[in-house]
């Protein structure tokens, strides 16, 4: 028996360790993934990857780092300071400065720093790689951190009232397209009730708009415009058209066995959600997972599991149900 129990202890303790170090190499991992191969593509690969290797480095797969170029190793795992790279893009020295034309900034540098630091984990496979397909994609806005751009300079600036003024004006004044004179008041909410509900504005509307003369006139017809159900009805749409949302999987109308019965729940979460303004990672998340999804701004509404604005995120995920899968006339 306390044979056994040795055994039993030596293993354990084998497994912590290995639990242990698998957490940092996962990390190490992640920050090459996150942090530096998305620079390598975008600063490195063109002299150093597949197309073009020169000195003899390339820097797009693992075996060509750790084999290195003419000179010899660029990483040395564990020490920056010995490092070739860390030297090339840090342009101390005058007769090595990588990238040549636009160097690094010193976020960028101290990334690449941190990675050797950590032991130059390098999760890639594989001798070669034709298009790093995982940093293309991370590179992509979706994945880009949003900031805030600098407004650009434009010649007309009595025309600008926002900052988004100046990005419509900069590409028109770059095309030579002088901004149209400003609407009259009936034509502005016709214009604004057709794009926010698809509707046109009653004969009471239009006329209460044009006996208010006051400076916030046009920000609440805005405003009740949005807060309108029309709002969500057309806006909605667009989503529901995305994920092709029907009725009917049978080409020739509905009535027959192919019908989606329930889809109108679909359609009426959908609308609600604009409505009740659902922060769009919230919206995505529900009909991800939305039969997974309880905790904080959940509770018993009515029947089903629903959120803090009231929407069964259950019933999100019949999109599975009704999406581009194929079926009848509609695949």
């Amino acid at each position: 028996m306390r044979h056994f129990l040795i055994q039993f202890c030596v293993i354990f303790l084998l497994l912590t360790a290995l639990r242990v170090d698998a957490a940092p190499a996962a990390e190490q991992s992640e920050f090459f993934e996150a942090r530096v191969r998305p620079l390598l593509v975008e600063h490195c690969y063109k002299c150093h990857g597949p197309e073009k290797a020169k000195g003899e480095l390339r820097l797009d797969t693992r075996q060509g780092v750790e084999k290195g170029g003419k000179t010899g190793p660029v990483v040395v795992a564990g020490h920056p300071e010995k490092s070739l790279l860390i030297e090339a893009v840090g342009y101390g020295n005058p007769d090595l400065q990588m990238p040549p034309k636009e160097q690094l900034t010193a976020a960028q540098v101290a990334d690449l720093a941190a990675w050797i630091k950590a032991g130059a984990v390098d999760p890639r496979d594989g001798a070669t790689a034709a298009v790093d397909e995982i940093a293309v994609a991370r590179r992509r806005w979706p994945f880009t951190p949003v900031v805030m751009p600098a407004l650009p300079v434009v010649k007309n600036e009595g025309w600008v009232a926002n900052g988004i003024d100046r990005f419509v004006l900069a590409k028109s004044e770059e095309k030579g397209i002088a901004p149209c004179a400003a609407a009259d008041k009936r034509t502005l909410i016709r214009r604004a009730t057709f794009d926010l509900t698809g509707l046109p504005p009653t004969p009471g509307e239009v006329e209460a708009f044009l006996a208010d003369a006051s400076p916030g006139a046009f920000a609440r017809v805005v405003d009740r415009l949005l807060a309108s159900p029309a709002y969500g009805q057309r806006y909605a749409r667009y989503w529901l058209d995305l994920v092709r949302y029907t009725d009917s999987f049978d080409a020739r109308g509905t009535g027959g066995a192919m019908d989606c019965a329930e889809a109108w729940r679909y359609r009426d979460y959908v609308v609600n959600a604009f409505n009740e303004d659902l922060p769009y990672d919230r919206f995505v998340r529900e009909q991800v997972a939305g039969d997974l999804m309880k905790g904080p701004g959940f509770g018993v509404q009515g029947s089903g599991n629903t959120n803090a604005r009231g929407l069964n995120p259950l019933i999100a995920t019949s999109v599975y149900a009704i999406g581009n899968w194929g079926g009848g006339g509609c695949g």
